[in-house]
C-alpha cells in the first residue's frame, strides 16, 4: 500500500465486500504435541472464536481437479476463495463445517495469501460428508 489513506479505504472496501454476503464460522485448528522422542504427534484440535468471512466461487472455467490425471496425479480441487478482514486468524489446514442446500461437508484452508495488508484471502477445498 502506498499510503495510510489508501490502506484505510482498502480495509473499508473489504469490510463492505464481506458484509454483502457474510458467513460466521469457528475455524478448527490442528495442534501438535512434542513426543518424548522429540517428534510431533497430533493433539486435539482447537476451535477458534467465531469470525466473519465471505466465500467466493472461482470462475466457472475452473475444471474439476479431483479426478486423477496421468501427468498430475490428484490435485486438490480449490474452486472457492475465503475472504476476511485483514486481522482474521486463519492458517493453512484450518477447517470448518458447512451445510447448504442439504449438502454437508468440511471446508479446509489449502493456502493463505501472505499479503494481509487490507484483507485475508485463502483458497478452500470442500469435502462432502453427506447429501441431503
Amino acid at each position: 500500500m502506498s499510503n495510510r489513506a489508501e490502506l484505510t479505504i482498502a480495509r473499508k472496501n473489504t469490510r463492505a465486500f464481506v458484509s454483502a454476503d457474510p458467513i460466521r464460522v469457528a475455524l478448527r485448528r490442528r495442534t501438535y504435541i512434542v513426543s518424548a522422542a522429540g517428534g510431533r504427534v497430533q493433539g486435539d484440535p482447537v476451535t477458534l472464536p467465531l469470525q466473519t468471512f465471505r466465500i467466493i466461487p472461482f470462475s466457472g472455467q475452473v475444471w474439476d481437479r479431483t479426478k486423477t490425471t496421468p501427468d498430475e496425479g490428484r490435485v486438490l480441487d480449490v474452486t472457492q476463495q475465503l475472504v476476511g478482514y485483514y486481522d482474521a486468524d486463519v492458517q493453512q489446514n484450518d477447517e470448518f463445517d458447512w451445510v447448504q442446500d442439504g449438502i454437508s461437508g468440511v471446508y479446509t484452508i489449502v493456502h493463505v495469501s501472505p499479503h494481509r495488508h487490507y484483507r485475508v484471502s485463502a483458497t478452500l477445498e470442500f469435502r462432502k460428508t453427506s447429501a441431503g
